[in-house]
C-alpha cells in the first residue's frame, strides 16, 4: 500500500492514536480502531449489548476466512463490559465499554484489518516520530504505541490486528493479556 492509497493520509495524515472525529468516520485501517473507541466514549451504550462470550460465538458462526483471532480468556474488567461487535466481510471490531460514575467509561477495542493497515500505522508513527516499540508476547511480534489511545498491533493470517485501550482505568497489562490470549475461533 502506497503512501498516497493508505487511509491515514485522506484523513488529514493523523494516525490512529490521533485521529480526529468527523470525516474520519469514512476511514478503514488503525483510524476505525481509534473512531471505534471515541464512538464508545461518546455514544451511549446500546441497551441489548452483548456479552464477551456472545461477542466469540458470533464470531465463529460468523464463518470468516480464515477464522479470526479472539482472545480465548478476556480480562475480568474486560469481560465484565458491554460489549458489540461489527463484522464487514472478513474485517471485524469487537468493542468492550466500561462506565462507571468514579472512573468514567473506559473502552478496549479487539479489531482486525486490511493486510496493510500496520505497516500505514509504522509508516505514519516514524512520519510524526512518535514513538513504536516493539516486544514480544508469547512468541509474536508486536509494536506498542500510546498516545491519546494505548494500542498492540501486529500482522498475523495475512491480515492486521489491533488491541487498544482508551480512557480512565486502562491498563497495559489487560491489553496484552488480550494479545497472549488471542487464538483462532474455531
Amino acid at each position: 500500500m502506497s503512501a498516497a492509497s493508505s487511509p491515514l493520509l485522506r484523513a488529514g495524515g493523523q494516525s490512529f492514536l490521533e485521529a480526529p472525529v468527523g470525516p474520519a468516520a469514512r476511514l478503514g485501517g488503525p483510524a476505525a480502531c481509534l473512531l471505534a473507541l471515541v464512538a464508545s466514549a461518546v455514544l451511549p451504550a446500546a441497551a441489548g449489548a452483548d456479552s464477551a462470550l456472545n461477542v466469540r460465538e458470533r464470531l465463529r458462526a460468523a464463518g470468516i476466512s480464515p477464522p479470526p483471532l479472539f482472545p480465548t480468556t478476556l480480562p475480568a474488567r474486560v469481560a465484565a463490559s458491554d460489549a458489540s461487535l461489527s463484522i464487514n466481510g472478513r474485517y471485524f471490531d469487537a468493542t468492550f465499554v466500561t462506565e462507571s460514575p468514579s472512573a468514567g467509561r473506559r473502552s478496549v477495542s479487539f479489531t482486525r484489518r486490511s493486510p496493510g493497515a500496520v505497516g500505514a500505522q509504522l509508516r505514519d508513527a516514524r512520519r510524526k516520530r512518535l514513538p513504536v516499540r516493539t516486544v514480544r508476547l508469547r512468541g509474536r511480534r508486536v509494536y506498542f504505541a500510546e498516545q491519546i489511545a494505548s494500542c498492540y498491533f501486529w500482522r498475523e493470517q495475512g491480515l492486521s490486528y489491533f488491541v487498544c485501550g482508551q480512557g480512565a482505568g486502562t491498563r497495559t497489562s489487560e491489553l496484552r493479556v488480550m494479545v497472549s490470549n488471542a487464538r483462532a475461533v474455531r
